[in-house]
C-alpha cells in the first residue's frame, strides 16, 4: 500500500513539474476560453435584449397583419379592395423587419424560447392561409388575436425569467 502511494506521489510531482514549463501556455489557453465563453453568453444575451423589443412590435404588427388581410378579402368595391391592399402591403412590409430579426436571431435562443417561436410562426402562417381560404367570422379572428397575444406573452415570460436568472 506504501509502494503505491509513493509511486502515485512520484507521478503527480513529475506530472506537476512538466506542467510548471507549460504554465503560461496553460494559463493563456485557460484564459482565452473564459473570453470566448463570457463573448458568446454576452452576444446570446444581446439577442435575447433584441429579441424582447422585437416582441412588442411583432405581437402588434401580427394582429393588425391578420385583420388588414380578414378586411381585404371581404371588400367587394374593387375600390376599396385596392385601398386594403395598400394597407396590407404597407403593415406587412413594415412587419417584416420584425420578423426578419426575430428569425435571423434563432441560432442564438435557448430551445424553448425556439421552440415557443417555431409554433408561433407556423400557427400564424396557418391562419393566414385560413384567411385567405375562407371568409372569416369575429369569433375566429378573436381566436386567433388570443392566440398571437398569448404566444408572445409566453416568450416574453421567458425571456424575463431567462434574464432574471442571469442576473442574480
Amino acid at each position: 500500500m506504501k509502494d503505491l502511494i509513493f509511486i502515485v506521489s512520484i507521478l503527480l510531482n513529475i506530472g506537476l513539474g512538466i506542467c510548471v514549463f507549460f504554465k503560461s501556455a496553460l494559463n493563456d489557453i485557460l484564459k482565452e476560453y473564459w473570453k470566448n465563453r463570457c463573448d458568446r453568453r454576452q452576444v446570446r444575451n444581446q439577442h435575447i435584449i433584441e429579441l424582447r423589443k422585437h416582441l412588442g412590435s411583432l405581437k402588434n404588427s401580427a394582429s393588425s397583419n391578420l385583420l388588414t388581410m380578414a378586411v381585404w378579402m371581404q371588400q367587394n368595391d374593387p375600390v376599396k379592395k385596392a385601398v386594403y391592399k395598400g394597407h396590407l402591403e404597407t403593415s406587412l412590409k413594415n412587419s417584416g423587419d420584425s420578423f426578419k430579426s426575430v428569425k435571423d436571431g434563432m441560432i442564438y435562443y435557448p430551445d424553448d424560447i425556439k421552440t415557443a417561436l417555431e409554433d408561433f410562426f407556423s400557427e400564424y402562417e396557418k391562419f393566414g392561409g385560413e384567411i385567405v381560404k375562407e371568409a372569416m367570422y369575429k369569433e375566429r379572428l378573436s381566436e386567433m388575436f388570443d392566440y398571437i397575444n398569448t404566444s408572445i406573452d409566453r416568450v416574453i415570460d421567458m425571456i424575463d425569467k431567462k434574464r432574471l436568472k442571469l442576473i442574480s
